[in-house]
């Protein structure tokens, strides 16, 4: 990451990670099919690599289209 700035990322066991960013903002790197370990549950996780097709569905169950201007794209177009 040679131009990545006010970042840090902290390697853990088992390819986890914890990435810090410049508000020190903390978030747990989860590998597919890993829980998140007591000590870091209070932590924002995310599993990695990220699915975006999961990604993109989640957000329009969550908002629907009439809701997000601006936002009215099919996933596919992105995916493909």
């Amino acid at each position: 990451m040679k131009f990545a700035k006010n970042f840090n990322i902290e390697y853990l066991e088992n390819g986890m990670k914890i990435v810090t960013d410049g508000r020190k903002r903390k978030m747990l790197l989860l590998q597919k099919g890993q829980q998140s370990p007591e000590k870091y549950k209070d932590l924002p996780s995310i599993t990695i690599p990220i699915n975006m097709e999961d990604l993109f569905q989640q957000d329009r169950r969550e908002r629907p289209q009439e809701e997000m201007p601006g936002y009215c794209l099919q996933a596919e177009t992105f995916i493909r």
